[in-house]
């Protein structure tokens, strides 16, 4: 469903791997303990 609204593929089996991680991130970002220009530089 989401690859026909992009013009690349989804990697499913990547998500999945580092969906607890992902969590922790998004989690972190809302509570303000890290700004999104440190996760930015870091990739």
């Amino acid at each position: 469903m989401l690859n026909d609204l992009s013009r690349h593929v989804i990697n499913e089996r990547l998500i999945a791997e580092h969906w607890e991680d992902m969590l922790r991130l998004a989690g972190s970002l809302k509570l303000g303990q890290v700004k999104a220009m440190a996760v930015m530089r870091t990739v």
